[in-house]
């Protein structure tokens, strides 16, 4: 019984939910922002930790432009608004069974382009990178 009022709940909430949502797409204009400017030492962190060496002038400010356009993620309002954890959080969600299946190593290590003494050899992840002084020109 306490299921069956849970369900009629969780259906009543998802209809509510359902009127809030506007039939047509609302457009609503970017706020103009100041550009960010990244400051070398962050560059020179975020080329670090990514690995991806930015290299050229253009490159820097295609991330300072990206780091611009996400600041408009602040103009949302969500006062009044519960975080969602989940799309399914109003239904009940049945989880299949496990099922064992047989593996073939040899197929799993086929995907591997270097392989060493039998262990699979990744991309080095902590070579310093060389600072380039001159991007931010």
């Amino acid at each position: 019984m306490a299921s069956l009022q849970g369900l009629i709940l969780a259906r009543a909430m998802s209809q509510s939910a359902r009127l809030s949502v506007p039939k047509k797409p609302v457009h609503h204009p970017l706020k103009p922002r100041a550009p960010v400017v990244i400051p070398i030492e962050t560059i020179h962190l975020l080329e670090k930790l990514s690995l991806v060496r930015f290299g050229e002038v253009e490159a820097v400010r295609r991330v300072e432009e990206a780091a611009t356009f996400a600041q408009a993620i602040f103009d949302v309002d969500t006062t009044g608004v519960q975080p969602l954890y989940t799309v399914l959080e109003d239904r009940g969600v049945e989880l299949r069974d496990d099922i064992a299946e047989g593996w073939n190593p040899s197929l799993v290590l086929n995907n591997t382009s270097v392989m060493e003494e039998g262990y699979i050899v990744a991309p080095p992840g902590n070579i310093p990178l060389e600072k380039i002084e001159n991007l931010k020109e």
